[in-house]
């Protein structure tokens, strides 16, 4: 793993604890922010998508592993 990897998965761990002792209300709004910016940056993630899909067809990855990888609007919304 990368550098960069490692630095994610360490902040989504610390944000994981810090999400688990919010209150509902404050979950509920977190995810409502999270959902926003996720739909703002709907066509950045497709295209970062549609390389990885392309990326894993030149592995050889099987179709039913690339269908769950394919990430489109719908999938996002």
């Amino acid at each position: 793993m990368n550098q960069t990897t490692i630095e994610l998965c360490q902040q989504a761990k610390q944000t994981t604890s810090r999400l688990a002792n919010l209150s509902t209300t404050q979950k509920r709004q977190a995810l409502k922010r999270m959902a926003h910016y996720i739909r703002a940056a709907h066509q950045e993630l497709i295209d970062l998508n549609t390389e990885e899909v392309q990326q894993a067809r030149q592995r050889n990855i099987s179709g039913a592993l690339l269908d769950r990888l394919a990430l489109n609007a719908t999938g996002i919304e």
